[in-house]
């Protein structure tokens, strides 16, 4: 079986559809709604979250069951109706229109699979199961985030923002990922940990103008 690639999507103003109104589709548009798409719903009754949401005008909300021709033009779909047939019929019109569906169940029926993420500032962890187990992939994203010092995320911040100065000083590939790891292997990060930015951000600079 072939991998699946991971992806991260810039949703922005991009219109999704999710066929269902249910706990799961509210998770969807949940997610969808933080990472700003343009959300369109099609469901008969929805959560009292999402009916606020549509009362807000954050989302879209057409009040009836799904029918053919309402993923067209979307740039994802999302099928979680409570119904597989349903999701199925949802699933082969956005394969014939060449749109990517996640389907909530069968998830082995969509083209692809929401992971279990975890956002840090600036850094997203994501855990997935290829739609086998999305119980394990939350368990290891809990996991994950027990384990994950969050200094080394804000130390992931610092680092790109020194990034246009690290491609202008140094002109090759191999000097640039020496910089990067001197960096990382640094202080900086015990520095972030004890709540000195200031400091961290001094070591990083002079590592990067070629102090100790």
């Amino acid at each position: 079986m072939a991998q699946r690639l991971p992806l991260a999507l810039d949703l922005r103003d991009k219109p999704v559809v999710v066929v269902g109104g249910g706990a799961v589709a509210e998770r969807k548009a949940r997610a969808l709604l933080a990472a700003g798409a343009e959300v369109r719903l099609i469901a008969p009754r929805l959560t009292a979250y999402l009916e606020a949401q549509a009362a807000a005008h954050l989302l879209q909300w057409q009040e009836r069951a799904y029918k053919r021709g309402d993923v067209a033009g979307a740039w994802l779909a999302f099928a979680a109706a409570d119904s597989p047939a349903v999701n199925a019929e949802v699933a082969a019109e956005a394969e014939a229109a060449g749109v990517f569906c996640n389907v909530a169940a069968p998830p082995e029926a969509g083209s692809c699979h929401v992971m279990a993420a975890l956002p840090l500032e600036g850094v997203t962890v994501a855990i997935a199961t290829d739609g086998v187990s999305p119980y394990a992939a939350r368990r290891l994203r809990e996991r994950l985030e027990a384990a994950l010092p969050p200094e080394l995320a804000r130390l992931a911040v610092l680092l790109g923002e020194l990034r246009p100065a690290v491609q202008v000083i140094y002109g090759t590939e191999d000097g640039r990922r020496a910089i990067y790891e001197r960096m990382w292997d640094s202080d900086a990060a015990e520095r972030l940990a004890a709540g000195d930015e200031a400091g961290a951000r001094a070591i990083l600079r002079a590592i990067l103008e070629g102090g100790d």
